[in-house]
Protein backbone atom coordinates (compact mmCIF):
# COMPACT_ATOMS: atom_id res chain seq x y z
CA UNK A 1 0.00 0.00 0.00
CA UNK A 2 2.74 2.58 0.57
CA UNK A 3 4.48 1.50 -2.04
CA UNK A 4 1.21 2.71 -4.04
CA UNK A 5 1.05 5.94 -2.17
CA UNK A 6 4.40 6.87 -3.02
CA UNK A 7 4.16 5.76 -6.30
CA UNK A 8 0.62 7.78 -6.94
CA UNK A 9 2.06 11.05 -5.19
CA UNK A 10 5.03 11.15 -7.67
CA UNK A 11 3.25 10.47 -10.40
CA UNK A 12 0.78 13.37 -9.37
CA UNK A 13 3.65 16.11 -8.65
CA UNK A 14 5.73 14.44 -12.13
CA UNK A 15 4.72 17.72 -14.17
CA UNK A 16 5.12 20.25 -11.48
CA UNK A 17 7.43 22.90 -10.99
CA UNK A 18 8.98 24.07 -8.12
CA UNK A 19 10.33 27.39 -6.89
CA UNK A 20 12.29 28.41 -4.18
CA UNK A 21 10.46 31.92 -2.85
CA UNK A 22 14.07 32.62 -0.86
CA UNK A 23 15.88 33.22 -3.90
CA UNK A 24 13.30 33.04 -6.86
CA UNK A 25 14.55 30.42 -8.71
CA UNK A 26 12.31 28.20 -10.25
CA UNK A 27 13.63 24.29 -11.65
CA UNK A 28 11.10 21.96 -13.92
CA UNK A 29 10.46 18.36 -12.89
CA UNK A 30 13.66 16.42 -13.98
CA UNK A 31 14.13 12.87 -15.57
CA UNK A 32 11.35 10.48 -14.34
CA UNK A 33 12.68 7.13 -13.43
CA UNK A 34 10.87 3.90 -13.08
CA UNK A 35 12.04 0.90 -10.91
CA UNK A 36 10.29 -1.88 -8.86
CA UNK A 37 9.95 -2.50 -5.73
CA UNK A 38 8.16 -5.74 -4.44
CA UNK A 39 6.48 -6.15 -7.84
CA UNK A 40 4.89 -2.28 -7.84
CA UNK A 41 6.32 -0.55 -10.50
CA UNK A 42 7.08 3.01 -9.20
CA UNK A 43 8.65 6.27 -10.27
CA UNK A 44 10.27 8.98 -8.75
CA UNK A 45 12.85 11.44 -9.83
CA UNK A 46 16.19 11.06 -9.26
CA UNK A 47 17.83 13.66 -6.83
CA UNK A 48 21.80 14.29 -6.32
CA UNK A 49 22.47 14.41 -2.78
CA UNK A 50 26.52 15.19 -1.15
CA UNK A 51 28.57 11.89 -0.85
CA UNK A 52 29.50 11.38 2.54
CA UNK A 53 32.94 11.29 1.72
CA UNK A 54 32.92 15.27 1.05
CA UNK A 55 33.47 15.71 4.91
CA UNK A 56 36.70 13.83 4.43
CA UNK A 57 39.51 15.96 3.61
CA UNK A 58 43.06 15.88 3.44
CA UNK A 59 45.28 15.26 6.83
CA UNK A 60 46.35 18.84 7.24
CA UNK A 61 49.38 19.26 10.33
CA UNK A 62 50.03 22.74 11.14
CA UNK A 63 53.65 23.75 10.93
CA UNK A 64 53.45 24.58 14.99
CA UNK A 65 52.54 21.15 15.34
CA UNK A 66 55.28 19.75 12.88
CA UNK A 67 58.54 18.82 14.50
CA UNK A 68 60.07 19.27 11.16
CA UNK A 69 58.54 22.48 10.04
CA UNK A 70 61.42 24.67 9.56
CA UNK A 71 60.69 28.00 12.36
CA UNK A 72 60.63 30.66 10.27
CA UNK A 73 61.12 33.04 13.32
CA UNK A 74 64.66 31.56 13.26
CA UNK A 75 65.79 31.50 9.73
CA UNK A 76 63.62 34.31 8.25
CA UNK A 77 65.56 37.76 8.33
CA UNK A 78 62.22 39.62 8.88
CA UNK A 79 61.39 43.35 7.36
CA UNK A 80 62.45 47.16 8.36
CA UNK A 81 60.28 49.20 8.62
CA UNK A 82 61.84 52.62 6.70
CA UNK A 83 60.38 56.13 5.81
CA UNK A 84 57.47 55.64 8.60
CA UNK A 85 55.01 58.77 8.32
CA UNK A 86 52.57 58.96 11.56
CA UNK A 87 49.31 60.69 11.01
CA UNK A 88 45.81 61.26 12.93
CA UNK A 89 44.42 58.15 11.97
CA UNK A 90 47.82 55.61 11.77
CA UNK A 91 50.79 55.30 10.03
CA UNK A 92 52.28 54.06 6.74
CA UNK A 93 55.63 52.72 5.87
CA UNK A 94 57.90 50.95 3.49
CA UNK A 95 59.30 47.50 4.47
CA UNK A 96 61.89 46.23 2.92
CA UNK A 97 63.79 42.18 3.77
CA UNK A 98 66.18 43.18 6.16
CA UNK A 99 68.54 40.61 4.96
CA UNK A 100 68.66 37.44 2.91
CA UNK A 101 65.25 35.90 1.67
CA UNK A 102 64.22 32.43 3.37
CA UNK A 103 61.20 31.74 0.90
CA UNK A 104 59.60 29.35 3.70
CA UNK A 105 55.98 30.37 2.70
CA UNK A 106 56.52 31.04 -0.79
CA UNK A 107 58.46 33.28 -2.24
CA UNK A 108 59.58 36.48 -0.14
CA UNK A 109 58.93 40.12 -1.56
CA UNK A 110 61.63 42.67 -1.30
CA UNK A 111 59.50 45.94 -1.02
CA UNK A 112 56.28 46.08 0.98
CA UNK A 113 53.65 48.67 1.37
CA UNK A 114 52.19 49.00 5.17
CA UNK A 115 49.39 51.02 6.09
CA UNK A 116 48.02 50.95 9.52
CA UNK A 117 44.60 52.87 10.17
CA UNK A 118 42.76 53.51 13.58
CA UNK A 119 39.10 53.31 12.75
CA UNK A 120 37.64 53.00 16.42
CA UNK A 121 38.60 52.72 19.60
CA UNK A 122 37.96 48.76 19.29
CA UNK A 123 38.88 48.52 15.47
CA UNK A 124 42.66 48.58 13.73
CA UNK A 125 43.02 48.19 10.19
CA UNK A 126 46.52 46.89 8.51
CA UNK A 127 46.81 46.42 4.84
CA UNK A 128 50.05 45.39 3.84
CA UNK A 129 50.92 45.18 0.38
CA UNK A 130 53.71 44.59 -2.21
CA UNK A 131 55.40 48.08 -3.21
CA UNK A 132 55.86 47.03 -7.06
CA UNK A 133 53.54 44.75 -8.87
CA UNK A 134 55.54 44.02 -12.47
CA UNK A 135 55.66 40.81 -13.95
CA UNK A 136 57.78 40.27 -17.58
CA UNK A 137 54.61 40.21 -19.75
CA UNK A 138 53.81 43.93 -18.26
CA UNK A 139 57.63 44.59 -18.75
CA UNK A 140 57.49 43.49 -22.23
CA UNK A 141 54.37 45.44 -23.37
CA UNK A 142 55.83 48.64 -21.50
CA UNK A 143 59.02 48.25 -23.71
CA UNK A 144 56.84 47.38 -27.26
CA UNK A 145 54.28 50.54 -26.55
CA UNK A 146 57.20 52.95 -25.76
CA UNK A 147 59.60 51.58 -28.93
CA UNK A 148 56.94 53.02 -30.76
CA UNK A 149 56.49 55.93 -29.50
CA UNK A 150 59.74 57.30 -29.61
CA UNK A 151 60.61 55.70 -32.93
Amino acid sequence: MTAFLVSSFLTLVAGQTTTNSADGLSASAATIETTTIEGTPTTFRPIFTVPTSADVGANILPNIQDPQAVDAQKVCPGYTALNVQKNAYGLSAVLTLAGKACNVYGTDIDTLNLTVQYQSTDRLSINISPARIVSELNQECFHNIFSRLWM
